[in-house]
């Protein structure tokens, strides 16, 4: 029978995988701050996937092709790399508008590994999708990144 550090682990993966809280032995040293510290960004991003989950289908749809509009207008995907928060969900926190005109999107983007390498975004896209996420509205800016 498994004892000790093994049993710990394998009821915290028990209880991570079903999702619910399962006793577990108490731990042989203090929790680490490291740990805790962990311990919180993974709640964290749980209650972010969880708010995430509401975000509509045209919302979905508005991002993606206002990342491919900015892909397309910058010379394609070797030459072109849209910020982080267009890769996620939504558009995250690149959507500054979301009403009955549609939605609009302001991201960064530059060279293909720009963020990845610490590099300065080289373009500033700013993009008007329609409310129900199929069509390109207007591109009212993609140049230069301008100062916020």
């Amino acid at each position: 029978m498994a004892s000790g550090p093994f049993l710990r682990r394998s009821s915290l993966l028990a209880s991570l995988i079903l999702g619910v809280a399962l006793p577990l032995a108490a731990p042989a040293q203090p929790i680490s701050q490291a740990q805790r510290i962990s311990q919180a960004q993974t709640i964290s991003q749980a209650q972010t996937i969880s708010q995430t989950q509401t975000i509509s289908q045209a919302q979905l749809r508005a991002a993606n092709l206002a990342r491919m509009e900015a892909e397309r207008l910058n010379g394609g995907l070797t030459k072109y790399f849209a910020g982080q928060c267009m890769h996620q969900r939504g558009g995250a926190n690149c959507l500054i508008q979301a009403n009955a005109t549609g939605f609009l999107f302001r991201f960064p983007g530059g060279t293909p590994g720009w963020e990845a390498n610490r590099r300065a975004a080289t373009v500033e896209s700013q993009i008007l999708i329609s409310a129900d996420g199929r069509t390109i509205e207007k591109v009212e800016y993609n140049g230069v990144p301008r100062s916020q």
